[in-house]
């Protein structure tokens, strides 16, 4: 989740360990402090801090009180601190600066973090933070979007504060709905100046974590603090600050279009200090996606030399080239986070997310697709996630954790006509009509529920819980209603505008109906996915720490409501309206 761990172990200055010393972890941004013991082998730990910056105090009678100052705690991570204390009266303080250790060495997982300086300082083209991990090694961008990690398909999970934010039927990020990145649109929904730092996991990560086949990318929001703290910012870009490109220059053209422009601001504080923080941010985008189209004539095409030919190939050119313009829809995102952190007792902190985004752009076009071809797309999700982290008593901590998400990615037609694929020679000249898989809509409604409880026992610290995430999805689909014509020339696509068609070999319509009295087809392809884990960090020795898991995943998807009769099926034996269940996904975890 947004949380790290820290712990270590005490001794003297003979190296015997200090049982009972006192320990205390204030966060420097809140002013608020956790407090724990030593137990009987001198080891204590917080299983779940949240990620900050820390001063951490040790006391024990005959001992000099030392503290470490800013330690710095960063999402997912177990920093281990072996400590050492001076003799002498309690009123000596010895102070250590910057006693953050360089190397985890409990943790076995394949992991970095991406934290709030990189994050602030390094330029990014669309402000989208997932593409920092892409400075990580092994990790690329997928062909169709999204991120691949050690050259697999986009099979990841994002987690945002501990929760689930995947679009479980498209299997990508919600706002990333697995396809090519469109310039300047997120393909997330977290504004970059609202994240305050995320770990990738890219190998061996602790049962805790899963539903991935690639990595794991753990996001951590930013929160109030004691003090008020904003930003405003805003990114312009337009023709009319650019020059023209060489290629323009020499064919004497004009500037190609261009607009973008980027902007919000963020604010945080204390509504009551060391109790009740929030944080608010609003990140929008306004510009314009354009798409070129050409007619694509094959290289010295004329018109044929036989006058009826010639008249229909003059035909088809007369209803094309209106329809070969360039086109450009708008592209519009405004995303919203708003968040409110109460420590609503010294044992109990209380974490209330809202996150919001309305969406409005284009599907990516091609050069030979006219503008009513097209598939303008547009999405609204609406996120709401709370997290009670309850500290039942020093080495025993409970988590629970619940999402609601309602999520709509509808896919629009432009056109009304049949998709008619002109071609030329070989060569496509240009597509016309309404593209054949649309209108679509996929909309998406879950529930996420989720405790996790960690309990510190002599050199052990266990972890477990479990994880539900059920969706309900709708999905409509008006796959080619409207038709699809495939011409092999502009004869024979003239001949069907003058309403005497005369197919060449190959050439066909299509259509598909999907159903009595409908337009098309609704579906639900339901998920449920139940998750229960365990897991142990055992130090075996001070220089050895065991970390053994066991995760068990269950997913039940929708079955289908129809049965395909096709007597074919079943004298293979296939049932359609069947989907089996695997009950067999138990992941063993050794580091």
């Amino acid at each position: 989740g947004n949380q790290g761990s820290l712990g270590g172990i005490v001794r003297d200055p003979s190296g015997a360990v200090v049982v009972d010393a006192q320990i205390r972890a204030r966060n420097l941004a809140t002013d608020i402090s956790a407090a724990t013991t030593t137990n009987v082998d001198g080891v204590f730990e917080f299983p779940t801090l949240r990620a900050g910056k820390y001063e951490v105090t040790i006391e024990k009678q005959g001992f000099a009180m030392l503290v470490l100052r800013l330690v710095d705690l960063s999402v997912g991570a177990r920093l281990w601190l072996p400590l050492s204390l001076q003799l002498g009266p309690q009123s000596k303080t010895i102070t250590v600066r910057d006693a953050t250790p360089l190397i985890e060495t409990t943790r076995s997982q394949v992991s970095a973090t991406v934290d709030n300086r990189s994050i602030s300082n390094l330029p990014v083209n669309g402000r989208d933070f997932t593409s920092f991990t892409l400075l990580l090694p092994g990790i690329t961008t997928d062909a169709r979007g999204g991120l691949s990690f050690g050259g697999q398909r986009a099979m990841n999970s994002l987690l945002v504060d501990g929760t689930s934010s995947d679009d479980d039927y498209f299997g990508q990020p919600i706002g990333g709905e697995g396809f090519p990145v469109i310039p300047g649109q997120s393909g997330y929904h977290l504004s970059l100046e609202t994240v305050q730092e995320f770990q990738v996991n890219t190998n061996a990560y602790s049962a805790e974590l899963g539903r991935a086949g690639g990595g794991v990318v753990n996001v951590v929001t930013k929160s109030g603090t004691d003090q008020f703290h904003g930003a405003a910012y805003e990114f312009y870009r337009d023709r009319s600050l650019n020059a023209n490109t060489v290629v323009n220059n020499l064919f004497g053209l004009p500037k190609d279009p261009f607009h973008f422009n980027q902007f919000g601001g963020v604010l945080g504080g204390p509504i009551v200090r060391k109790k009740l923080f929030f944080f608010v941010g609003y990140d929008g985008v306004r510009s314009a996606v354009a798409n070129g189209v050409s007619l694509n004539l094959p290289p010295g095409f004329q018109l044929s030399s036989d006058p009826a030919t010639a008249a229909n190939q003059q035909r088809a050119l007369d209803y094309l080239r209106p329809r070969a313009a360039s086109w450009s829809f708008p592209l519009r995102q405004n995303d919203w986070l708003a968040k409110l952190d109460w420590q609503a007792a010294p044992a109990h902190a209380l974490s209330v997310r809202w996150i919001s985004q309305r969406l409005d752009t284009p599907f990516p076009g091609t050069p030979q697709e006219s503008r009513e071809h097209a598939k303008p797309t547009s999405g609204s999700t609406e996120i709401v996630a709370a997290s009670l982290t309850s500290t039942l008593s020093p080495t025993l901590v409970n988590v629970a954790r619940f999402a609601f998400v309602s999520a709509d990615s509808p896919f629009r037609a432009v056109g009304y006509t049949p998709e008619a694929n002109v071609f030329e020679e070989g060569v496509l000249v240009l597509t016309v009509g309404r593209a054949p898989g649309f209108p679509q809509d996929i909309r998406n409604g879950r529930e996420q529920v989720s405790d996790t409880v960690s309990w510190v026992t002599g050199r052990h610290t266990f972890k477990f819980g479990a994880d539900f995430l059920l969706d309900d999805i709708t999905y409509f689909n008006a796959q080619n209603f409207t038709g699809s014509y495939r011409f092999f020339s502009l004869s024979s696509f003239g001949e069907s505008l003058a309403g005497t068609p005369s197919p060449q070999p190959g050439e066909f319509f299509r259509q598909a109906f999907s159903g009595f009295g409908t337009p098309g087809v609704t579906t639900h392809p339901d998920t449920n996915d139940y998750a229960f884990f365990l897991q142990d960090q055992w130090l075996a020795m001070p220089s050895l720490t065991l970390n053994v898991g066991l995760r068990y995943d269950l997913q039940l998807m929708g079955q289908p409501s129809v049965r395909n009769p096709s007597p074919e099926l079943a004298a293979l034996g296939l049932d359609t309206s069947f989907r089996p269940v695997d009950a067999t996904n138990l992941g063993p975890r050794l580091g």
